[in-house]
């Protein structure tokens, strides 16, 4: 005759699955701050549903203005200031939309919210302090 027994048991185990919102979460961890700025702008003009609040662009400055003593700048304000190396790199937001400048400069570097202007002329991009 055969015996039956039962054996009462718990097993445990443990995984994780790699679903399509967890995979871009890792990509976007792995970005840089240009590179983050660079993939959000790009979300944001594809998809209609999305907006871009961060912009503090101030309209009431003028980029004439007689403080520049420059018809060829442009004003901006800072948006995210990074130390890469031996450069600064900078996100300005200005009239014409995000500019991305690196700068050598680190004896003066910009802070985030300030207010410069860009100098345009044939040969260079400079940033002026107000």
């Amino acid at each position: 005759m055969v015996k039956i027994s039962l054996i009462p048991g718990i097993k445990q185990a443990q995984g994780i699955s790699l679903t399509p919102q967890l995979i871009q979460s890792i990509k976007l961890f792995e970005l840089n701050n240009i590179d983050l700025e660079h993939y959000l702008a790009d979300q944001i003009l594809e998809n209609p549903f999305l907006e871009n609040k961060d912009d503090s662009y101030d309209e009431s400055l003028d980029p004439n203005d007689e403080t520049t003593n420059n018809e060829n700048c442009i004003h901006a304000s800072v948006n995210n200031a990074s130390f890469v190396g031996s450069t600064y790199q900078y996100i300005l937001s200005s009239k014409i939309g995000k500019l991305y400048v690196i700068s050598g400069d680190t004896n003066n570097p910009l802070k985030v919210g300030e207010e410069v202007f860009l100098s345009l002329d044939e040969k260079d991009v400079k940033v002026l302090n107000d």
